[in-house]
């Protein structure tokens, strides 16, 4: 990869998705600046312009992730509702968003949900985080508004919402769904019989 190739403004995404290619064939522990830096055909002093470490960068490709989720999120909230009085299948079109995301960015929700940063340290990936469930309540609070939902707190039903698909994409990014299900049944078919089990404790 050309030098040449990166602009003034550029170099910062340059390095993070260099770092995402690392991550993707090696893993979080062969990550490193100076190797970011070779991925990406710069000096090795460049990346210290934008990234006082490795942990910086980390944190860096953990808020795109989030930011990128929280844009899938947006676009099915612009959406909404995509099944009118069908409180089951608009469940499971939001849960189709985040697996579909899992599914392309695997090595960012790893970096997102793992041990790789501590986010309580860094304010704008919490920030980052919020924006994407922030979402997520919103929808639940509109299907709660519509009786589509039983009332509560759209808090704490989105967080069991998103705990149930973290499992899910957790199993499905690491390959450990057991392959007769993978076999039998489709992402979708998987997602719905997961927000069934799910849906009967929270459906009106």
């Amino acid at each position: 990869m050309s030098k040449k190739s990166y602009h003034h403004g550029n170099l910062r995404n340059a390095l993070i998705s260099a770092g995402v290619a690392i991550l993707s064939s090696e893993g979080a522990s062969a990550v490193s600046l100076r190797k970011v830096a070779r991925e990406a055909g710069v000096s090795h002093a460049a990346p210290y312009r934008h990234f006082a470490d490795k942990e910086a960068l980390m944190v860096a490709i953990a808020e795109e992730g989030f930011h990128k989720l929280a844009q899938e999120l947006e676009k099915a909230f612009v959406r909404f509702p995509t099944h009118p009085n069908d409180s089951f299948g608009e469940l499971v079109e939001m849960s189709m968003v985040y697996l579909r995301f899992a599914e392309k960015n695997p090595d960012h929700l790893r970096v997102m949900f793992g041990g790789a940063v501590d986010k309580h340290v860094h304010p704008s990936l919490i920030a980052a985080s919020e924006e994407a469930f922030s979402l997520l309540v919103k929808i639940i609070q509109i299907m709660q508004d519509k009786k589509m939902l039983r009332a509560g707190s759209a808090d704490a039903l989105a967080l069991g919402l998103w705990s149930m698909l973290h499992g899910v994409t957790t199993l499905l990014i690491e390959d450990k769904i057991p392959p007769p299900i993978q076999e039998a049944h489709s992402l979708e078919e998987i997602a719905q019989t997961c927000v069934r089990v799910l849906y009967d404790g929270i459906s009106s």
